[in-house]
């Protein structure tokens, strides 16, 4: 969590053209874990991250949790009207974007209101928000369009947290889970799911390329990538990771999809289309139709698996209105990206 290493996060950003870097849990302790903080405050050394940032066309969004939590007398979270509107100024005042506001963990009537209150004095201060640890979306974001998400799945940053923190079913169930979510939750509006991980615990139940394809299913205006600097900018299919849109103008479930056995959803942005395919518990091959393509030949950019924990790449030509026959790794993916010669 220190300055130093958000700095090379915010270098790698700005090399894969990746807008934002959220500032997480601890950095409201820097004045006392920073050994280089030599008396400055808080504000003060998030400022200095701000400024680095801004010199690489990359945003600042903090974290902040809602309410106090227990055992944590350094942060009284945004329950008091003073405390949330001195918070959010001084945000706007030093340059941060936005805000991932976390930890409501309820929906009674008083922190329904304490979301809004938040909306609302960050809209003051021209923040972003996304909500984490909170209710599904409930159609906020028609009245507060500065409420860009909300988590509100069990996403990415469950794994290790089943018999804990995050009690429920093991890693094993999610290559099940996630055909299933794009068909149910998403339908709500957008959440936080925290895709992409390539580090070694990687469960392998999914593989990486069913990891890279799903930052094209998990679709959010503010799509947070969990995965590491490093394997972002060594990934064989870092491509994907560049250009992924975050608002997209199409989109199409192909009906070779079926509810916890197979996700096959193509999108489009502009003229190119992608087709982002997740695969459940079976092992199986698939001949997926390709007629959401406008006539025409295209060239396809490919990722797909070679073995559980590697993503080969491949370019090929496809005329649209033909089908697409791929094989799927028990908890498999493909990605393809389709333009027009």
């Amino acid at each position: 969590m220190s300055v130093a290493n958000h700095k090379k996060y915010i270098d790698g950003c700005a090399e894969l053209g990746i807008e934002s870097v959220v500032v997480d849990d601890g950095w409201e302790n820097w004045a006392q874990t920073e050994k280089e903080a030599n008396g400055r405050d808080k504000w003060a050394m998030l400022k200095e991250l701000v400024e680095y940032a801004d010199s690489k066309n990359v945003n600042i969004w903090v974290w902040r949790p809602s309410s106090p939590r227990y055992g944590n007398r350094s942060d009284i979270g945004l329950v008091d009207p003073e405390e949330r509107a001195s918070f959010m100024a001084k945000c706007a005042e030093i340059g941060v974007k936005g805000l991932k506001i976390d930890f409501f963990h309820t929906e009674n009537l008083f922190t329904v209101r304490l979301m809004e209150e938040i909306l609302k004095d960050a809209a003051k201060e021209k923040l972003m928000v996304i909500f984490h640890g909170i209710n599904k979306p409930a159609g906020e974001s028609f009245k507060y369009p500065n409420l860009l998400a909300k988590e509100a799945v069990r996403g990415l940053e469950c794994v290790g947290g089943e018999s804990s923190w995050a009690p429920g079913p093991a890693w094993p169930f999610h290559n099940f889970h996630n055909t299933v979510l794009p068909f149910t939750r998403w339908l709500a509006g957008p959440a936080d799911y925290t895709p992409l991980n390539f580090r070694a615990f990687c469960p392998e139940a999914v593989t990486f390329t069913h990891q890279l394809a799903s930052i094209y299913m998990f679709t959010s205006p503010m799509l947070i990538l969990a995965a590491d600097m490093e394997d972002m900018l060594k990934c064989p299919g870092r491509r994907f990771i560049e250009e992924v849109p975050v608002v997209w103008d199409e989109n199409y479930v192909l009906p070779e999809s079926k509810i916890g056995n197979l996700a096959a959803i193509a999108r489009r942005k502009g003229d190119i289309w992608y087709l982002s395919v997740l695969n459940g518990e079976q092992e199986k091959s698939v001949s997926l139709n390709l007629n959401f393509l406008p006539e025409g030949k295209y060239k396809m950019v490919i990722a797909y698996d070679k073995g559980r924990k590697e993503i080969l790449m491949d370019t090929k030509t496809i005329k649209s209105k033909k089908s697409l026959n791929i094989k799927l790794l028990s908890g498999g993916g493909y990605l393809a990206r389709f333009e027009r010669i």
